[in-house]
C-alpha cells in the first residue's frame, strides 16, 4: 500500500485535529512577528495523489499550471466584488442541478479574499496567508441556521455506496 493510501483511512476528525495542531504550533508566533506565509502547494501534485484523489495527473497538472498563470490583480477584482455581496447579505440559498437545495444565515461574518497578494488591507484585518494559485472568497454561515441539502457527489465512488448528502 502506497503511503498516500492511508489518506482515504483518516476520518475527518483526525483531519480536522491536524489541522488545529498546525494552525496552535504556527499561527501565534505567526501573527506576533506578522510573518507572511504563502502556500504553493506544487510539491503536492503528484501522479500517486492523482491516483488516491481519482484525477487524471496530466490534465491536474496543466489545471494547476494554468492557474498559476492567472492575473492576481483581476482575482482581487472578482473577490472583492463577490464580497462585497457576501457582506450586505442576511442569507444564501444555494441550489444545483444534483439536487442541492440549501439555505443558510451568513450573520455577517468576515468575508476573506485569497487573491494570491498579501497586501496592506490584509495586513490590517490580520490575516497574513495566501495560496496559489488563488481565487477564493471565504466567510463562515450562522452555525444554527442551515435548512436543506447539498449533494457532492465527488466522493470516492470506488469506497463509497452513494453520493455524499450533507
Amino acid at each position: 500500500m502506497h503511503a498516500l493510501e492511508g489518506l482515504k483511512k483518516l476520518s475527518p476528525s483526525k483531519i480536522n485535529a491536524w489541522g488545529e495542531g498546525e494552525r496552535k504550533a504556527h499561527y501565534p508566533r505567526n501573527m506576533q512577528r506578522k510573518i507572511r506565509n504563502v502556500n504553493l502547494p506544487l510539491a503536492l501534485l503528484t501522479s500517486e495523489r492523482a491516483k488516491v484523489y481519482g484525477f487524471n495527473f496530466e490534465k491536474w497538472k496543466k489545471v494547476i499550471n494554468n492557474a498559476l498563470t492567472m492575473d492576481l490583480k483581476k482575482i482581487g477584482k472578482v473577490g472583492r466584488d463577490i464580497a462585497a455581496v457576501l457582506e450586505k447579505a442576511r442569507t444564501a440559498h444555494l441550489t444545483a442541478p444534483n439536487g442541492t437545495n440549501l439555505t443558510f444565515e451568513l450573520a455577517k461574518r468576515p468575508v476573506h479574499i485569497d487573491d494570491g497578494i498579501i497586501d496592506k488591507k490584509d495586513l490590517g484585518k490580520k490575516s497574513f496567508d495566501a495560496q496559489l494559485p488563488a481565487g477564493s472568497v471565504l466567510t463562515t454561515i450562522l452555525e444554527t441556521s442551515g435548512n436543506g441539502s447539498m449533494i457532492d457527489r465527488s466522493v470516492d465512488t470506488q469506497h463509497a455506496k452513494s453520493e455524499c448528502a450533507l
